[in-house]
């Protein structure tokens, strides 16, 4: 672990936080209105192109995509790739703060699925 150093785990880190925010976007968008968070698979809201793979890596696609529906054109809301940077972001500055570990990230996944989201998605709307 020490001989790889903290930005190498820092950069995974980031990778799965941007994951973990994409799947939060799923949940946020879906989860309200009594939708599944696994069926169907990510599509556009307008025209319903289901997203294959590479048009549903987080952060990469929206930017690839210049932040539209490959099939219809659609602008995609800038929300979606800012939560994933920001649970990136995160991620990788809790490895700076307080290294690897086991404990550190279960800490977290419990804070943010009890606190955060319930608090920022819910009752604001989102």
């Amino acid at each position: 672990v020490e001989v790889l150093g903290p930005g190498y785990f820092a950069s995974w880190a980031f990778v799965f936080g941007a994951c973990v925010g994409s799947f939060l976007n799923v949940v946020v968008a879906r989860w309200p209105k009594g939708m599944s968070v696994v069926s169907p698979g990510s599509h556009c809201p307008k025209c319903g192109h289901v997203l294959p793979w590479w048009q549903n890596l987080p952060i990469i696609s929206y930017l690839a995509l210049r932040a539209r529906c490959a099939s219809c054109g659609v602008r995609i809301s800038p929300r979606y790739v800012v939560l994933e940077f920001l649970c990136g972001v995160l991620w990788a500055a809790l490895i700076f703060r307080f290294g690897v570990g086991e404990l550190e990230f279960c800490d977290f996944n419990f804070g943010f699925a009890v606190k955060v989201l319930p608090k920022n998605c819910f009752f604001n709307g989102w």
